[in-house]
């Protein structure tokens, strides 16, 4: 991954191209595509990789970003129900980071997840966060 500061784009391989990618916005209609955003981008990006073919983009797209409050992923199993797990809340960082994931996904289903990694990305973290927050309840 390679993030152009300047530009507010981060360049991601993808097998043999590259996924070109912008800032978060947030906005009511998560899912409604803005053709100039993909303008926007394209324009920022271009000075730094001039020998792209800029016409032949493939797969375009936006949607909404599932955030967290701490902005860490919730990976586990959903409180009240152990045998449902989550994957989400990645925010803009879904493609780079599942691999990484996936491997922990792997090990809950297996019980080989390390404890620590696994307690860190829970989903039961914010309801605690937000019982002790709200409610004085820990």
């Amino acid at each position: 991954m390679v993030h152009l500061g300047a530009a507010k784009v981060v360049l991601t391989p993808m097998g043999k191209r590259v996924r070109v990618a912008g800032t978060m916005e947030f906005e009511r209609d998560a899912d409604r595509f803005r053709q100039r955003r993909i303008d926007a981008i394209v324009a920022a990006a271009r000075p730094y990789l001039s020998h792209a073919d800029w016409d032949d983009r493939q797969e375009e797209w936006v949607g909404p970003r599932p955030m967290t409050p701490d902005g860490l992923p919730l990976i586990g199993p959903v409180p009240g129900h152990p045998r449902v797990l989550l994957a989400t809340g990645h925010n803009m960082l879904g493609l780079m980071l599942a691999p990484a994931t996936g491997r922990l996904v792997a090990g809950l289903l297996t019980g080989t997840a390390d404890s620590g990694l696994s307690s860190a990305f829970a989903p039961v973290r914010n309801v605690r966060r937000y019982l002790w927050r709200v409610h004085g309840v820990q």
